[in-house]
């Protein structure tokens, strides 16, 4: 069976993200400035349902999280950024289009 709607919105959304991080200066965005983003291009969410997704994406060692106060920053690792370069498939995160 194939992937539902909602799968393939989360997983266009953690790519976008990744891709948000890749741009970022030191490859670090607060989570503010990554839903404006993904806002940007179409696949905006809530905040609670951002922070899922950058836990998800942290818990591939993607990105680390810190907890500054009320303001979540992300980083992106070097296994985040070969996916974000298409140099590695990761289930869940969707393959940029060439």
């Amino acid at each position: 069976m194939g992937k539902s709607f909602g799968q393939r919105i989360s997983e266009a959304r953690r790519m976008y993200i990744l891709q948000a991080l890749k741009a970022s200066a030191d490859y670090r965005a607060g989570a503010p400035v990554i839903g404006e983003f993904l806002l940007s291009m179409g696949f905006g969410c809530s905040r609670i349902a951002l922070r899922g997704e950058l836990e998800w994406l942290r818990d591939l060692l993607l990105v680390e999280l810190d907890d500054q106060h009320e303001a979540l920053v992300a980083r992106l690792t070097q296994e985040g950024l070969d996916v974000a370069n298409g140099l590695l498939d990761v289930p869940g995160v969707r393959k940029m289009d060439p």
